[in-house]
């Protein structure tokens, strides 16, 4: 549900005179972060490691909302 008004908000400032703030609210909002566990290296001694996967900050599908709906 936050996914969705967060969409709206950035179309919002984009279709008014805040184009800048609705840039950096979208960069913030649509940020790609790295995998959590990178951070955590508990067991180093393990054989096999996976790869990092970049996670964002909603369920892909609500991040796939708000670029179709709104960017």
């Amino acid at each position: 549900m936050m996914s969705e008004k967060f969409g709206k908000l950035i179309s919002h400032l984009a279709k008014g005179l805040e184009k800048d703030a609705a840039l950096d609210f979208a960069r913030t909002v649509l940020e790609v972060l790295p995998d959590p566990r990178a951070q955590k290296k508990e067991n180093v001694d393990e054989i096999y490691t996976p790869p990092p996967e970049p996670t964002a900050r909603f369920d892909v599908w609500d991040y796939e909302e708000i670029l179709k709906k709104n960017i």
